[in-house]
């Protein structure tokens, strides 16, 4: 009997990371509305938010009612664990720790910081599939954790998130994907598939970053919508949360299979990217001895972005500077809307305004040379 596509995928997946139990949805977002679902987030409840984070996980909390407390961020772009201890003991319900281009920052003491003050502990690894801390895999340190396989993720279906979770709580995260859950549309499924073919064609004729900046140009523009979508409603209803297509479905499992082989390359481009560094006396990111990590993009903090990001663009050299805000890709009176007013996070501000980063895969070393002598040349 041939198993079920989405059961398989679920499996293998758990089995990769080490946890219990994993639910595959639609969108990283959903299966992060479905945790927090799951452990009883309601309307009131104040959640700890990293202050350097996208949309999609401001849009989470608000949609289950949950009020986003933006949390200031340390020289990892992770929770500066002294902005959890300011918090008196119950009065945030979960903090939600990202571990930021797979880094997961000082764990050890965000942990006994949220323990401290009776917080639930979420992750949130979309950036951090194949990092550990110690010999545990991150996901595996709180109550519950998510994961994303959009655009740009550690591997990528298009679209697509993960959940990873106790076997005592899967029993609730399966009620709610029973009440709430429907099929993704078949018209979805095949434009996502389309786009999929388009991006594997992309990647192996090397056009891959002109097909990217050809996108945001468009989306810059206002052609087309981009991943993250401001809806100010946060209505959550039946058919917020979707199955993944049986198309996306294989494509996760080919792409979890492969993903030992990513990881080697990846691991392999952050070598390159320090050697180079440290050649030119500029300094490498630091992380813990204990954090084994695969880092998604490589990050360089200067003092003059949008100018090397300028001179980048116009050598079509693959150097990008998001987030570029405390809630990504949102400005000015669109934070006001996620709950975030300037200066909330005075330390995520002043990195966001200095933060670059380099890719660690599908790059090759003539590149690196050219991306670094590039920022060599302009640095300040």
């Amino acid at each position: 009997m041939l198993e079920n596509p989405l059961e398989q995928y679920q499996d293998e997946f758990a089995s990769q990371i080490g946890a219990k139990a994993a639910r595959a949805t639609a969108l990283g977002r959903q299966a992060l509305v479905l945790l927090l679902k799951a452990l009883d987030i309601k309307e009131g409840d104040e959640i700890g938010v990293c202050a350097f984070t996208c949309l999609s996980v401001a849009e989470a909390v608000k949609v289950t009612g949950a009020i986003p407390v933006y949390l200031d961020v340390d020289e990892h772009l992770c929770i500066d664990p002294d902005q959890i201890l300011k918090h008196s003991k119950n009065s945030l319900k979960a903090v939600i720790l990202q571990h930021t281009f797979g880094n997961p920052g000082r764990l050890d003491e965000l942990l006994d910081a949220c323990n401290y003050i009776n917080a639930i502990i979420i992750e949130d690894c979309a950036h951090a599939l194949g990092s550990y801390w110690g010999e545990k895999h991150l996901g595996c340190f709180g109550s519950g954790a998510i994961f994303s396989f959009q655009w740009g993720k550690p591997y990528t279906t298009g679209q697509g998130g993960m959940l990873i979770c106790s076997s005592e709580l899967i029993a609730e995260v399966d009620q709610m994907l029973e009440t709430w859950a429907v099929p993704q549309q078949i018209k979805s499924a095949i434009m996502l598939e389309i786009q999929r073919k388009a991006y594997s064609v992309a990647s192996k004729t090397g056009v891959e970053f002109y097909i990217r900046s050809l996108y945001k140009l468009l989306r810059d523009k206002g052609f087309i919508s981009g991943s993250f979508k401001l809806d100010s409603d946060f209505k959550f209803e039946k058919g917020y949360i979707k199955y993944p297509d049986r198309l996306t479905l294989k494509e996760g499992l080919k792409q979890l299979k492969r993903y030992p082989e990513v990881e080697e390359k990846r691991r392999k481009t952050v070598c390159l990217i320090e050697n180079m560094l440290e050649q030119n006396n500029i300094p490498i990111w630091q992380r813990s001895e204990n954090a084994k990590i695969i880092i998604l993009r490589y990050p360089i903090f200067v003092e003059n972005k949008n100018e090397i990001l300028q001179i980048a663009a116009q050598k079509n050299l693959d150097i990008a500077g998001w987030y570029n805000s405390p809630v990504h890709p949102l400005k000015n009176d669109d934070l006001v809307k996620v709950n975030y007013a300037k200066g909330m996070a005075p330390d995520a501000e002043i990195y966001i305004e200095k933060l670059i980063h380099l890719p660690t895969y599908n790059v090759t070393e003539e590149d690196l040379e050219l991306m670094i002598n590039t920022i060599c040349n302009e640095i300040k």
